[in-house]
């Protein structure tokens, strides 16, 4: 579109030419003689310069990016994993309508506590330390000081219907590139008061995201990765 749009603005200029015209001050007028004269420099309008620059910008911004993301960056990423990361899996917040999901909630906690700590990669927050620390922030950056932990695995609850709960899982790792640093798993709808149907198959879901997040490259400035307290 922005090629088109430059192309108009060259074909301006020859318009001009061709009528003969002054299209902006004596200067861009062919000579008398009847010769051709060199081919004025009409300048393009400031909203389609501006436009034209900002596509320059974001041309180069993706190059940049893309760079960054090579087989060299994530050949250095897997030799650079260090020890097991801290993740936290935060509390869900029920709705007074969904308060009869709290046993589900508890049980898809517990359960992505264990399948992430399986993985060998990620040592879950302790629970008790998990609640302590929610008592006094629900901050990400907050808690990612308090609790030496930069990965974070955040469930949230929302209503289907009548009767029925969706769970959605959140997962961030606050160091990795901004194309990996959060993925979303959703869950199967149930009845509120029922299990999530087919909770291994999500979680094994989520377990896989936070092994490509893991190991993709780190956001450039980034502090390093906190490891075992």
């Amino acid at each position: 579109m922005f090629d088109t749009l430059a192309r108009i603005q060259e074909g301006r200029a020859g318009q001009a030419f061709a009528r003969g015209g002054e299209p902006f001050g004596r200067r861009g007028a062919p000579p008398t003689d009847g010769r051709r004269g060199p081919v004025p420099q009409v300048p393009l309008g400031p909203e389609l310069d501006s436009i034209l620059r900002s596509a320059a910008n974001l041309r180069e911004e993706s190059a940049r990016r893309t760079n960054s993301l090579d087989a060299t960056a994530f050949d250095k990423r897997a030799a650079t994993l260090g020890a097991p990361r801290r993740i936290f899996v935060t509390q869900p917040r029920l709705s007074t309508s969904l308060q009869a999901s709290a046993t589900t909630a508890a049980a898809l906690v517990d359960s992505a506590r264990n399948a992430f700590g399986a993985t060998k990669r990620f040592i879950p927050v302790a629970a008790d330390t998990v609640e302590f620390a929610l008592a006094k922030t629900r901050t990400i950056d907050d808690l990612a000081k308090i609790l030496n932990a930069d990965v974070f695995a955040s469930f949230t609850a929302f209503r289907v219907g009548r009767d029925s709960v969706q769970w959605q899982l959140t997962l961030r790792d606050l160091s990795a590139h901004t194309a990996y640093r959060s993925r979303l798993v959703n869950f199967y709808a149930a009845p509120i008061s029922e299990p999530t149907p087919r909770l291994g198959e999500a979680l094994g879901v989520a377990a896989r995201l936070l092994n490509e997040m893991d190991r993709a490259p780190r956001s450039p400035g980034a502090p390093p990765t906190p490891g075992r307290p």
